[in-house]
């Protein structure tokens, strides 16, 4: 990875730079998105499900640590209402399967990509 950053580096730095900001240094930011349940509290099952966005170009002794807020909440990712299955029941006559929530799941996590990604 640290090849692929010294040669694009390289690159830009080649470059001639022009504009308002010509006497600044380019520099190439490492960028890394990625998603996960995180528990809310330590009793019960509250949790939430955040896209997050972290610059690894920062030092990895503080991009660590929750407390030096290196991760950026870009999107929380919806959960199925507790009425999916209701309306499912009133919908098909049965109630959904376990491989249904878990496709729908999918579908609910898929989309919201999908609206990030094509903006």
């Amino acid at each position: 990875m640290a090849d692929i950053f010294n040669e694009e580096y390289e690159k830009i730095k080649s470059e001639p730079c022009t504009g308002l900001h010509r006497h600044l240094e380019p520099f190439v930011v490492g960028i890394r998105i990625f998603s996960d349940s995180i528990h809310l509290t330590s009793f019960g099952d509250a949790s939430i499900w955040p896209i997050l966005m972290y610059i690894f170009n920062q030092s990895k002794y503080t991009r660590r640590k929750p407390k030096e807020f290196a991760a950026h909440h870009i999107a929380y990712i919806p959960k199925l209402t507790d009425t999916f299955q209701d309306w499912h029941q009133q919908q098909f006559g049965k109630a959904a399967t376990s491989e249904m929530l878990t496709h729908m799941r999918r579908k609910v996590n898929t989309g919201v990509w999908g609206l990030l990604i094509n903006l």
